[in-house]
């Protein structure tokens, strides 16, 4: 058989799926250590546990000023902008 016919088995096609994204995040990290080596305020790639903190605060922190979940509220509106822009284009389309 030729190699271009052989077909991977389960697990080594799951790894095969998962490494691009597992080489990703260990470009990520890599280059998020170089850079906060050199500017540790540097906000350009955060480090890992420091965009853990922030999404925690964005989704789960109601906001002191408003009372409301950052996360959920951009959410909703983007969600609102969405589905009247379909209508429109659909209105227009018929």
């Amino acid at each position: 058989m030729r190699f271009i016919n052989l077909r991977p088995d389960r697990g080594t096609s799951l790894l095969l799926a998962l490494l691009p994204f597992v080489l990703v995040v260990v470009a990520y990290v890599i280059g998020s250590a170089e850079r906060l080596a050199e500017n540790p305020a540097d906000k350009l790639l955060p480090s890992l546990s420091t965009l853990a903190e922030t999404t925690i605060r964005v989704a789960f922190t109601a906001d002191a000023r408003t009372g409301d979940y950052m996360l959920l509220t951009d959410t909703l509106a983007s969600l609102e902008r969405l589905v009247s822009a379909l209508a429109i284009a659909t209105a227009t389309a018929l």
